[in-house]
């Protein structure tokens, strides 16, 4: 059975107008870039040892994703043949709390990424489609988990959205809603393929703050 890895996306949240104002972080992302260069730093994309894998990620000002796979890895390797470290730094760039991630390209361009979490909250879907449709593979079984989501207020009127509403129902309509259109289409798709038993969603709702490291929250975890 082939192996697929998906080295998922942080969270954060943001408001539409924010996209761009990368600087003045939360957090000074020179010790990230020290953990993502000791522990993965070493080796491309192309030399993981799996079949496939995905690290999501947002090149903001040439406006496209970044979909770092060995897939794509082979069709572009001066955009997408980095070393894994960096491609997780990028993904680990949510806006807010660190800042971007600065690459310089095979074609010696300067990319500025930011968190995958922006464009695919659930990166399971994409995985999905690059082992089916890139790679061919017929038969892929997928356990996906979530990172963690705050709980869920149901809006009762239409005259809830208002200007107040829409900043605090920022995180449903960057994260959640993504995530959940995800896991809606992959439910389907599996039902479709009769083999609904091959997907597995798992999603844990919680108040912690993602930047929450207090031990308690780390044991809860």
């Amino acid at each position: 059975m082939t192996a697929y890895i998906i080295l998922g996306s942080c969270i954060g949240f943001i408001v539409p107008g924010l996209i761009n104002k990368l600087s003045n972080a939360k957090y000074d992302r020179a010790s990230l870039e020290g953990v993502m260069e000791d522990l993965l730093g070493k080796f491309t994309i192309s030399q993981t040892i799996t079949d496939e894998l995905l690290i999501t990620a947002y090149d903001y000002n040439s406006q496209e994703p970044r979909f770092y796979s060995k897939y794509f890895a082979k069709l572009n390797p001066r955009i997408y043949n980095i070393k894994v470290g960096h491609a997780t730094g990028a993904s680990s760039a949510a806006p807010t709390f660190f800042n971007p991630k600065n690459i310089i390209n095979g074609f010696g361009l300067q990319e500025l990424q930011i968190d995958g979490g922006i464009i695919c909250n659930n990166p399971a879907l994409y995985a999905y489609q690059i082992a089916t449709l890139l790679n061919d593979k017929k038969k892929v079984r997928i356990m996906s988990l979530g990172t963690g989501e705050n709980p869920f207020n149901k809006v009762t009127s239409k005259y809830d959205f208002d200007k107040t509403a829409y900043l605090a129902y920022k995180s449903e309509f960057m994260m959640n809603m993504d995530t959940y259109s995800a896991d809606f289409y992959l439910q389907q798709q599996f039902k479709v393929e009769k083999r609904p038993q091959d997907y597995l969603r798992i999603q844990k709702e919680t108040k912690i703050s993602m930047d929450d490291i207090r031990k308690n929250n780390l044991d809860l975890l």
